[in-house]
């Protein structure tokens, strides 16, 4: 991975439902993985990778 080679790794990483909100209007999120064998190209657009990264502390 081009972050992590950059000397930056994964603080969080999650995915965002670009289509829906829930109830009170708040954005929905769930856990990140690789491949979800149950889903297919109709929710491939629907759901954006958000990974925050941060600086890996050097060691001195």
């Amino acid at each position: 991975m081009i972050a992590l080679e950059n000397g930056l790794e994964i603080e969080q990483i999650f995915e965002r439902d670009l289509v829906s909100m829930d109830e009170e209007g708040r954005e929905i999120r769930r856990e990140w993985v690789p491949v979800r064998e149950d889903e297919g190209p109709e929710n491939w657009q629907r759901w954006c990778v958000i990974a925050v990264l941060k600086r890996r502390e050097s060691k001195l």
